[in-house]
């Protein structure tokens, strides 16, 4: 659904961060809402859209598809307690 802003938020990422910073997008879809075929519109998204591949690599990202448990998630106290650096602010 692109008024997540799913498209939006993949550019940006991209936009910023490579394949050697160490960081890693996730993208949790929810099955109930999409076609089951989300990992090829992202990647379709990217082919289609003006972004420069990096001379390094592509930043990861990651689609998950299936449910995952609410304990599973990380809480919002725990990453903050995580180093962490932002690029391009």
């Amino acid at each position: 659904e692109y008024r997540k802003g799913w498209d939006v938020l993949l550019k940006s990422y991209l936009e910023v961060v490579y394949g050697v910073d160490g960081v890693a997008l996730y993208l949790l879809t929810n099955p109930y809402y999409s076609d089951g075929n989300f990992r090829n519109k992202t990647v379709e998204f990217v082919e289609n859209s003006d972004l420069e591949k990096p001379v390094t690599s592509w930043a990861p990202v990651y689609v998950i598809d299936s449910h995952i448990a609410e304990t599973d998630f990380v809480t919002v106290p725990s990453l903050m307690n995580q180093p962490r650096a932002i690029k391009g602010l």
